[in-house]
């Protein structure tokens, strides 16, 4: 009986230690299943986010293409996941503001993604199209961005506005303030204070500048050492701009100059390029610009003198103490702001290197700005997940 019993508990104490480990593997596989499920789960979410993205991106390229563009992506198929997979977009558009709604799809997994662009030369106060490092370098803790609005008011330093954004798909050094928000690189880095968000993204190359065919222009040479009126609208052809000791170069009023601009700029101090009240000047820079004497544009309306910089525009330089009201589009071009200078208007370019307490003070009024005819150029706005 001792022996019957002693076998009988261990044929117990066996069996208790068999449903133990039966239980225990059940356990495991349940947990193992359930991991399966919620890594796939992960990966159908993480494949759906990219293909909304991939939806996005898709439409900005064809929106670059052709703006009016009314083709818009539905259930676009996509070699990704398990299941059915694809993605479907829906664009609204105001003006120039074009928002694109793209969901992304695997399986039964879905992502949507809200993005606003807009296509504008001068989306905010600095662009620049440098991967780089330091693509934008703020040098002085007194620099940075802010905004007005020259429809609305001249610029007041006491009350200015918070729009003034900077975009680069390099990164930002530097001690200066951004007064707005900060687009950069997907592995950028930024130093500087900012007082609105910080996100990251590659910004689309920029678009070359095409010089127009000008009509009957009128070929004036180089501006040398003389003071210089244009007193009439029409096309210019001019071999370079150099003046100092209180010379000036003048737009009579209500004159709109269009030139195609052949030699340099040199402006040095004491100079000054004089637009009267309704002229305006577009200028097409086929070599570098140096302007450190000032610049005067009637009411303060950096929309009346536009500078486009062409590939042989590789460097604009604004110093001495002179303020510059323009518009300035040289994606090739370094700006650099040397002393106590400031543009107001907007600058797209390469790189911009600020050395001293320079300001770009962004014109809102420029936001809707259309490219030139034949180009198109978006930028980001606003980008979220909903």
């Amino acid at each position: 009986m001792k022996i019957l019993s002693k076998e009988g508990t261990i044929l117990a104490v066996v069996i208790l230690y068999m449903i133990v480990i039966v239980i225990w593997g059940l356990a495991f596989l349940q947990q193992a299943y359930l991991n399966k499920i919620v890594t796939g789960g992960c990966i159908r979410s993480n494949q759906a986010f990219w293909l909304a993205e991939a939806g996005i991106q898709d439409e900005v390229g064809r929106l670059t293409a052709d703006p009016n563009s009314t083709i818009f992506p539905t259930d676009v198929p996509f070699g990704v996941g398990a299941g059915a997979s694809h993605y479907t977009v829906l664009v609204t558009r105001a003006d120039n503001l074009y928002t694109i709604t793209s969901t992304g799809t695997v399986g039964n997994t879905t992502r949507t993604i809200v993005s606003q662009w807009r296509n504008s030369f001068f989306s905010g106060a600095a662009s620049a199209g440098s991967t780089d490092p330091g693509s934008i370098n703020l040098g002085g803790t007194k620099s940075g961005t802010d905004s007005y609005n020259s429809n609305v008011a001249a610029y007041d330093p006491a009350n200015p506005g918070h729009n003034g954004d900077v975009q680069t798909n390099g990164s930002i050094t530097g001690n200066g303030i951004i007064d707005g928000n900060i687009s950069l690189g997907p592995n950028a880095t930024s130093s500087v204070a900012v007082t609105g968000t910080v996100s990251y993204y590659t910004s689309p190359p920029m678009p070359p500048v095409t010089v127009p065919t000008l009509t009957s222009p009128e070929d004036i040479g180089p501006i040398n050492g003389t003071d210089y009126t244009f007193t009439a609208t029409k096309d210019y052809i001019c071999g370079g701009i150099s003046i100092t000791n209180n010379k000036t170069v003048k737009v009579a009023p209500g004159v709109k100059v269009r030139m195609l601009l052949t030699g340099p700029i040199n402006m040095n101090a004491g100079s000054e390029l004089i637009l009267e009240s309704g002229a305006s000047l577009i200028i097409y820079a086929q070599a570098n610009i140096d302007i450190t004497g000032n610049v005067n544009v009637a009411i303060g309306v950096p929309s009346n003198l536009q500078i486009y910089g062409t590939s042989a525009c590789g460097s604009i330089r604004i110093g001495g103490t002179s303020q510059l009201y323009a518009s300035i589009y040289a994606p090739d071009a370094i700006l650099t702001m040397d002393g106590n200078n400031d543009l107001f208007g907007a600058f797209v370019g390469s790189k911009v290197n600020f050395n001293g307490p320079p300001m770009i003070h962004y014109d809102e009024a420029l936001i809707n700005w259309q490219p030139a005819p034949g180009m198109t150029f978006f930028t980001r706005t606003d980008w979220h997940e909903e």
